[in-house]
């Protein structure tokens, strides 16, 4: 998936503090029925035991998700999930799961 960034972006820009890019993945909607959204997100995003935040972007705007319940209704294809993930070093990387 392309993702156009900002090169002036003082986070992902040429001069941006974050030393990596947010790892992009998708993810098709009846993949997701009927399932935990911890679960999907682990298994789209690679992700072990690390501790998650989820929150869903769509037109709409943003809200947190949580983790150990099923996807929300009202998702749709072209929605994004943003998944923060704090490592034990207390690190915290961010991953876009992409809906189609």
């Amino acid at each position: 998936m392309k993702v156009d960034r900002n090169p002036r972006c003082i986070v992902c820009g040429k001069d941006g503090t974050a030393r990596d890019t947010a790892a992009l993945t998708e993810l098709t909607l009846e993949a997701m029925a009927g399932k935990p959204l911890e679960t999907l997100v682990r298994k789209a995003a690679n992700l072990r035991d690390e501790k998650i935040t989820t929150y869903l972007e769509n037109p709409h705007g943003t809200r947190r998700l949580e983790n150990d319940s099923a996807p929300p209704k009202g998702v749709r294809r072209g929605d994004y999930l943003r998944i923060l993930v704090e490592t034990k070093n207390a690190e915290i990387h961010e991953s876009i799961v992409r809906l189609v």
